[in-house]
């Protein structure tokens, strides 16, 4: 079994390490070891190794998330012991405290009957938890397109806010209400495990709330700089990690192109309709995230998939159920409702799951094994950066 541990003594106290403790299949012991868990190790720490998949780079990607090195662990090279929480830092007694709390929400979706894959996709999408994944699902997720639905994202977050804004009504505004607002998002990513992606959204979303209550208009361009730039200077091997990059340069994207796009006046009758427009809306901002990232994504992991709006079609209205549901389950205390929301959340997840093997299966799913460079990166993303201006001034010109 794989987990991070903290060092408490040594030279390397404070540290954080990657642990494969090798299970006992006889005494069964690794079964006693829980979130908080105090053990006594004898073993050698190695450097982080560069597992490569694509360009990837896993050595730092660790280094990013703060591991400092690796163990390899047997069974009778450790023993339980009673610790302390007073010997760890005040920020990882608090990071652990979030996992245990994060435990017990995920025990309250198997008392309401979750299971098996329903489980496993809810809690990664409502608390950040894919220990439950198995590759099959992660790998259906990927091929079609849809992975950020399953990590941490400003989508989440963003889901989050507007039921918060939704549920205050008139008062969303109030000074009260926004200090509460900002104070659930925060938690929020506090027991998401604070992903870079969520750390973004958090930042951009309190400075709006706070704007939002002195009636000031938000610049969300500069919001998105303000927020690298927090990110940056508390954490500056941030930079390199990959679901920061993708975060941001997705955003900026929609942000920057999008509205100039869903504000054009397009020569159709049918774009009266609220639902039309609606979906126009959805069609391009799922287009410019995904045209966004797909250098990375490449560049990165080699693949690109090919039926990626048909997979958000699926895949984000079953996100907002999933959760709204997810939330709702976790504080309504109610049996029958919590019985009643759980189904829901269940069909949520099987449809969009069965959906996505359905897109998985289909011929081109997905282009695998794509090899280019950084400044092949570079120049695909100024080739955009000019194909989206020539399409914006042509269409502006017409007009």
């Amino acid at each position: 079994m794989r987990c991070d541990v903290i060092v408490t003594t040594g030279e390397m106290a404070g540290k954080r390490l990657q642990a494969s403790i090798m299970r006992d299949t006889v005494e069964n012991r690794y079964r006693h070891l829980k979130t908080g868990t105090g053990i006594v190790v004898n073993a050698s720490i190695s450097p982080i190794k560069d597992y490569k998949r694509g360009n990837f780079n896993y050595k730092n990607y660790l280094l990013s998330h703060g591991i400092s090195g690796t163990a390899f662990i047997t069974p009778n090279k450790w023993t339980l012991i009673r610790t302390s929480l007073s010997e760890l830092s005040t920020l990882d007694i608090l990071r652990l405290r979030a996992v245990k709390y994060k435990e017990v929400l995920i025990d309250k979706f198997r008392i309401s009957g979750l299971e098996n894959n329903e489980l496993a996709i809810a809690s990664a999408m409502t608390l950040g938890d894919k220990s439950m994944l198995d590759k099959s699902v992660r790998d259906r997720f990927s091929v079609t397109g849809v992975s950020h639905v399953l990590a941490m994202s400003g989508l989440h977050l963003s889901i989050l806010y507007l039921f918060l804004t939704y549920a205050w009504g008139k008062r969303k505004r109030w000074v009260a209400v926004s200090l509460f607002n900002i104070l659930i998002i925060w938690a929020f990513v506090f027991i998401a495990g604070m992903p870079f992606s969520l750390l973004r959204s958090a930042i951009m979303l309190s400075v709006f709330c706070m704007l939002d209550v002195i009636h000031r208009n938000t610049q969300p361009i500069n919001t998105l700089a303000l927020s690298a730039l927090i990110i940056i200077f508390i954490t500056p091997e941030s930079i390199f990690d990959v679901g920061f990059q993708m975060s941001f340069i997705a955003v900026l994207f929609i942000l920057s192109i999008c509205p100039k796009i869903v504000s054009m006046e397009w020569h159709s009758s049918v774009f009266r309709y609220n639902i039309v427009r609606y979906l126009w809306k959805f069609i391009v901002v799922s287009c410019v995230a995904q045209i966004a990232v797909a250098p990375l994504v490449a560049y990165y992991f080699g693949r690109f998939s090919c039926y990626f709006l048909l997979s958000n079609f699926i895949a984000i209205p079953c996100t907002y159920i999933i959760i709204i549901c997810g939330m709702l389950l976790l504080i309504i205390p109610l049996p029958v409702i919590q019985y009643s929301i759980a189904k829901i959340l269940s069909l949520a997840v099987a449809v969009m799951d069965d959906c996505l093997i359905w897109i998985s299966s289909l011929p081109g799913a997905s282009i695998d094994n794509i090899h280019f460079n950084k400044t092949g990166v570079f120049s695909i993303y100024v080739a955009i950066i000019i194909l989206c201006y020539v399409f914006v001034k042509r269409k502006t010109n017409v007009r």
